[in-house]
């Protein structure tokens, strides 16, 4: 078993690999496998990996399963002890992988690792430091935009899909239904719902700064039309209904309708309609994520008031 397996999801993702892969081989760390994940791309990404970086497995999938079906399927045909999801619109610092393994050694009881990530072109400025989370259902990246100072390494709630290192035991006791990241997600608070649901089980995360990477940021989504705003949309209601206990669900209901009520008039003012139809398909979702709900809620490990302590001081003006 390799220490690490890396899973880099690709969807004509072509202009960023080589960047990425280079990266990756210049890695101090050298105990990793690195797994490609190709989500049905059209543009010449599988041959470009095959001829230049012969020693990265492919898993080739018919069609695009998304962010979380496409990490799915890599963990599935992973042997690492630590899985490490990487975008592949990102470029590592050559002791990235160094750093983030001693830390994760260093604390065994920590389930998932987030580190310093920096704007490719910004390299002085933060893109996140990890997952940050209000009582309206809204994640945000920790630090997005600030400048970079000195960092120290810190229990943080979630890490970023960016970059997050878990530990394999973690991912094997949260899984549902067979499935480590919520495929129903596709994209978009994925990161967020694997880390509400370790966090339930007992599982820790930890920001480790001292493991570098560079972002390019929304490269793939970018590509698909809405695919932002309508996950993001209504993907913040299905994991609500799907995380929250029931008591924390009623505490925080006020936080969580003016939110909506924010978020719907704002995007309709701008003639984003699309965020009707994300509301919609989520009721169409509702009775497979009570389902869901049934099987998390039972298995909760903490305590309310520990889930109380999670949340950061609530913006109800947020709607992005």
């Amino acid at each position: 078993m390799v220490k690490i397996s890396i899973i880099i999801v690709n969807y004509n993702g072509l202009e960023h690999l080589d960047d990425c892969f280079k990266a990756l081989n210049n890695q101090t760390y050298k105990d990793f496998e690195t797994i490609m994940v190709d989500n049905g791309s059209k543009d010449s990404s599988v041959e470009f990996v095959q001829k230049n970086f012969p020693s990265v497995k492919i898993v080739k999938l018919s069609k695009n399963l998304g962010f979380t079906g496409g990490n799915n399927a890599g963990i599935k045909a992973a042997n690492g002890e630590y899985i490490l999801l990487l975008n592949n619109d990102t470029y590592a610092d050559k002791d990235f992988l160094r750093n983030y393994v001693k830390e994760a050694e260093n604390h065994k009881g920590i389930g998932m690792f987030s580190p310093l990530v920096l704007f490719y072109y910004e390299r002085n400025k933060i893109n996140s430091t990890g997952l940050i989370i209000f009582k309206h259902g809204v994640g945000r990246d920790r630090g997005f935009l600030e400048d970079v100072g000195t960092e120290f390494p810190s229990e943080i709630f979630g890490a970023s899909g960016v970059s997050c290192l878990y530990k394999r035991e973690m991912l094997e006791d949260i899984k549902l239904n067979n499935e480590y990241l919520d495929e129903d997600f596709f994209a978009y608070n994925e990161d967020l719902d694997l880390a509400f649901r370790a966090q339930l089980r007992g599982w820790k995360s930890r920001y480790v700064p001292s493991a570098k990477l560079y972002h390019k940021l929304n490269s793939t989504s970018k590509k698909i039309p809405n695919l932002r705003l309508y996950c993001g949309e209504r993907n913040k209601i299905l994991f609500m209904i799907k995380d929250y206990p029931f008591k924390i669900l009623i505490k925080f209901l006020p936080f969580i309708m003016f939110r909506q009520i924010i978020s719907l008039a704002y995007h309709l003012s701008k003639f984003r309609f699309v965020v009707i139809r994300a509301r919609l398909d989520t009721l169409k979702l509702l009775p497979k994520f009570l389902h869901k709900r049934k099987i998390i809620q039972k298995n909760i490990l903490v305590s309310n008031k520990e889930i109380e302590s999670w949340f950061a001081k609530v913006n109800l003006f947020a709607v992005k």
